[in-house]
């Protein structure tokens, strides 16, 4: 029960020992302990304790061992969200992951789709200066901090659709509909939607999904993003799609279940609820239980 230099076992008393520790975990992995963190520490420790008891219990043992993909789902959320603070938080400790500083830009273009310019305000102000001193990439093997299997195979994205037009041929819109089709089972309604009122927006929008991820992520990371994200706004429909998707790319159930689990650091248990009524029958948390049991 020993979590970042803090004993969970006794969530009501905290020593100067711990909070030593604490302090030290985090200049060491993220450069710094979060505000947030600096406060409750001074005020109350056991609420930084209870929240690291919730996060502890997140990951299973694989998402303990291999960190990274949730480090990159929150550097995600915190750029949509054009918290500074976390972004550079998030981008310390991804490079002391192992990251490599084009998997953070591919994170920050993915977090662009939904943030807008006040997320890479955000991003410039909190972490430019970390990402100008970062070292050019030099063949570092970004896969060996993810879970096996995973793969930077982003292929599947380059459907070859003319981006010069804003509209689709007949025979872009079958590429497109037969590519939901096989991955997700399903259309999304978004997609009739804008190809009937604005066909051009629904093109931009695979044009940046292809420019955003050129293989620096995982390809799996597309799916886990979209899980943690959109159970962190509570939107059902944004939940549905990663978990297919993530069904398609490869993604474990206990997989999904921690993106959906991290999401809930933010959406709390009524997002879960609204993950738990997307996905019905998609799921089936007993046989991760049962995996836990044997």
């Amino acid at each position: 029960m020993l979590d970042r230099g803090l004993d969970l076992a006794h969530l009501d008393a905290t020593s100067d020992a711990e909070t030593a520790a604490f302090n030290a975990h985090y200049a060491a992995s993220h450069g710094a302990p979060l505000p947030a963190y600096d406060f409750w520490m001074s005020m109350d420790p056991g609420q930084v304790k209870r929240h690291r008891l919730q996060a502890r219990w997140t990951a299973d043992e694989e998402g303990r061992s291999l960190p990274l993909h949730g480090t990159i789902a929150f550097l995600h959320l915190y750029a949509i969200y054009a918290y500074a603070d976390g972004i550079r938080y998030e981008v310390s400790h991804a490079q002391s992951l192992g990251s490599t500083r084009a998997a953070v830009l591919e994170t920050l273009a993915l977090a662009f789709m939904h943030s807008g310019p006040r997320g890479m305000h955000a991003a410039s102000d909190g972490a430019r200066d970390l990402l100008d001193r970062w070292p050019v990439d030099s063949g570092a093997d970004i896969l060996a901090a993810f879970p096996p299997g995973w793969n930077c195979d982003v292929s599947v994205l380059a459907n070859g659709f003319d981006y010069t037009t804003p509209t689709w041929t007949a025979a872009e819109l079958s590429t497109l509909t037969d590519w939901y089709r096989r991955h997700l089972g399903e259309v999304p309604a978004y997609v009739d939607f804008l190809r009937r009122s604005r066909p051009g927006i629904l093109k931009a929008w695979w044009a940046r999904l292809e420019g955003a991820m050129r293989g620096a992520l995982p390809i799996q990371m597309l799916p886990f993003l979209m899980i943690h994200f959109n159970v962190a706004r509570a939107v059902g429909p944004g939940i549905r799609e990663g978990v297919l998707l993530g069904r398609s790319f490869g993604l474990t159930e206990s997989q999904i279940f921690e993106a959906i689990g991290w999401g809930a650091l933010y959406g709390g248990p009524a997002a879960v609820s609204v993950a738990a009524q997307a996905t019905e029958g998609l799921l089936d948390a007993s046989r991760i239980e049962a995996g836990r049991q044997a």
